[in-house]
């Protein structure tokens, strides 16, 4: 047998892996740090505007609770006067841009982008947002429609990439 060849083979595949848990290693260290209790505040949010209400309205048509039904009517628009929930799900959203907003662009100065490319990003999103309200409101009968373009107009900048 020759142990030469089998003792290099070691060798590279020990090199090898060596230099693989390296780079996992630099991998996460360098890991940006996430803010857990606003991307959990953004899940929240996201499963509402994603049509979470139902579920619930489903749930309280189908066992007639009335801690359901109290809020299956929490899940719909009031007219004129007051509040419901549902009613603050998109102010909640447009919150969640603004503090995740200073966050986004610190992390962009960090990573040496100039004033003139952060701004074409956020111009750029802001656009493509309006162009897919566009396209919503003209293409579907969706019960969102308008739901793109109004957070697009509103808060254009929307971090997160």
């Amino acid at each position: 047998m020759n142990y030469e060849v089998i003792n290099s083979d070691l060798l590279f595949l020990y090199l090898w892996l060596n230099k693989k848990i390296k780079i996992l290693k630099m991998d996460t260290e360098n890991k940006p740090k996430r803010l857990y209790s606003l991307d959990a505040l953004r899940g929240f949010d996201m499963f509402w505007i994603m049509g979470g209400e139902a579920i619930f309205t489903g749930l309280a048509a189908l066992t007639g609770w009335p801690v359901l039904k109290w809020w299956a009517i929490q899940l719909e628009h009031v007219q004129w006067h007051g509040f419901h929930f549902y009613d603050m799900i998109f102010p909640l959203f447009l919150f969640i841009a603004g503090i995740s907003f200073p966050f986004s662009i610190a992390k962009r100065i960090a990573n040496n982008e100039g004033r003139k490319s952060i701004y074409k990003h956020i111009i750029f999103r802001g656009l493509i947002l309006v162009a897919l309200g566009i396209l919503t409101i003209t293409a579907s009968d969706s019960t969102w429609e308008g739901c793109v373009t109004e957070v697009s107009l509103a808060g254009s900048a929307l971090p997160g990439c």
